[in-house]
């Protein structure tokens, strides 16, 4: 689903997201615009400021992994 479309779901500001999460407002726009990736750390804090997983934040999960191994 996305970092943006979580926060807007939320329906929070970036500088509300970098309040809560505690990830400044310049990187989360770098996430959002896919121009950075977030590491583990961070990527974690992001997930549990929008009370998701960092697998939903970028729409994996274990099942399609398991697809595109077996694939």
């Amino acid at each position: 689903m996305g970092i943006r479309l979580y926060r807007l779901k939320k329906r929070w500001t970036l500088e509300e997201l970098a309040r809560n999460s505690g990830v400044s407002r310049v990187s989360l726009t770098r996430y959002e615009l896919g121009e950075r990736v977030p590491n583990v750390t961070t990527a974690l804090k992001i997930g549990k400021a929008l009370g998701c997983t960092v697998e939903e934040l970028y729409g994996t999960s274990k099942e399609e992994g398991e697809q595109r191994d077996a694939g």
